[in-house]
């Protein structure tokens, strides 16, 4: 009997080593770009299983704007304006930081609010603000990994932790950022559902670099929900769970099309640095040119509110533009001063959009990718409304330059 029990031990010594062999070799060849896929999806895989809770913290946040309350965002820098003025999102917000005087709110009015351990800390009134929502009896939805310094809820009263609800997955978020934004879009996405089975619709917002879509927001302007509504009650965890899904599918899918290309550009860059050139990363953006938001790649200068001037001294000696687009990389005026800015300091051009197309003349000084999403970075299809909802650019944006900043040698 010890004999059959000792070797059942060496069998499965011996198994335990070779699933550990196994699982080293597969990481050791994992490309970094399938490493930052992985972070990703493990961070949605949390945020999916968090649905539930969303679901909650959404039903009472629907009640209460329905009731009379205003819909209101907050937070940290980067996160407040990626919730507010994403096209898919939701059209009737007040913006915080722009229209700070949290009293004039009444008390059934909700704030949702953001912190990202790697956004701008040297705003602090943000928290302030919160403080007095929370202390004037209005709901706080709070999307933070722990709690932010700023605020300091373990110094708030017990009626003021009672108006706060926190959400954050329970399982591994390797990918901070990417967890924050999917479970804030997530969460946008439970409002709506909650909304229509009250009988309302939110009026969310299309992309301007669509024909119409100016005419459209604009008739929508100031009216939190439609007048009239053909969307049918949506259950509970649907809209979330489809975002979820859809951004998984949407981050596998790049990384299978795009790793060898990815390498391409980390190797671009870092020979570009080495022979001290410049690399700048802007996003298309819909009046300024500006960086993308949340990550950084290490030695690339982020240029705000980029002209095409800017652009065409920034590259002057055969320098790069790396630039994030939706459908077309270049839009207006864009298309003819961009490139020319490109050609005339004899630079190169990284590019991802929907249908990334440059000057035949600079195709050979371009490495360009498909995002792979449609006619639109809004993901999810509501049955019966004219838009497509909840935007993947933010996090499309961190998977991107995330996959090239872990891709540069010596790293």
């Amino acid at each position: 009997m010890k004999k059959n029990k000792s070797l059942v031990t060496r069998c499965l010594f011996v198994f335990i080593i070779a699933t550990m062999v196994q699982a080293a070799a597969c990481y050791a060849g994992q490309t970094p770009a399938a490493k930052v896929t992985e972070d990703i999806c493990i961070s949605l895989d949390s945020v999916e299983k968090s649905i539930p809770e969303i679901s909650k913290a959404a039903e009472l946040i629907a009640e209460r704007w329905i009731d009379g309350g205003t819909l209101c965002v907050d937070g940290t820098k980067e996160w407040a304006t990626e919730i507010y003025y994403r096209a898919g999102g939701l059209a009737h917000l007040k913006f915080l930081p722009q229209y700070p005087d949290v009293e004039k709110y009444n008390q059934k009015s909700i704030v949702l609010a953001g912190y990202l351990p790697g956004g701008d800390k040297s705003d602090t009134k943000w928290a302030k603000r919160i403080r007095v929502a929370l202390k004037k009896g209005m709901l706080v939805v709070l999307i933070a990994p722990g709690d932010p310094g700023a605020l300091n809820t373990k110094t708030l009263s017990k009626s003021e932790r009672e108006n706060l609800v926190r959400l954050w997955p329970q399982g591994s978020t390797p990918d901070i950022e990417a967890a924050s934004l999917a479970t804030s879009w997530a969460l946008v996405g439970e409002i709506v559902s909650a909304c229509t089975r009250r009988g309302k619709m939110p009026t969310m917002l299309k992309s301007v670099l669509f024909e119409g879509a100016r005419d459209r927001n604009g008739a929508i302007h100031g009216m939190p929900f439609h007048k009239k509504t053909s969307v049918s009650p949506i259950k509970p965890g649907v809209l979330g769970k489809a975002y979820i899904q859809s951004a998984r599918r949407w981050v596998t899918d790049f990384t299978a099309r795009n790793s060898g290309k990815i390498e391409q550009i980390a190797s671009h860059i870092s020979a570009q640095k080495k022979a001290g050139k410049a690399v700048v990363a802007v996003t298309t953006g819909h009046i300024w040119m500006d960086p993308p938001w949340l990550v950084s790649v290490k030695g690339v200068k982020e240029l705000h509110k980029a002209s095409s001037e800017t652009i065409s001294r920034e590259l002057t000696g055969g320098g790069t533009l790396m630039i994030i687009g939706y459908r077309e990389l270049f839009y207006g005026q864009r298309q003819t001063d961009v490139p020319e800015a490109v050609r005339k300091a004899g630079g190169w051009i990284v590019g991802f959009a929907t249908h990334p197309e440059v000057p035949d003349d600079l195709a050979d000084r371009s490495v360009l990718m498909s995002t792979g999403w449609p006619d639109s970075d809004a993901i999810v299809e509501i049955p019966g409304y004219d838009i497509h909802v909840l935007p993947i650019t933010g996090l499309a944006q961190i998977a991107i330059y995330r996959m090239i900043s872990e891709s540069l040698p010596g790293k």
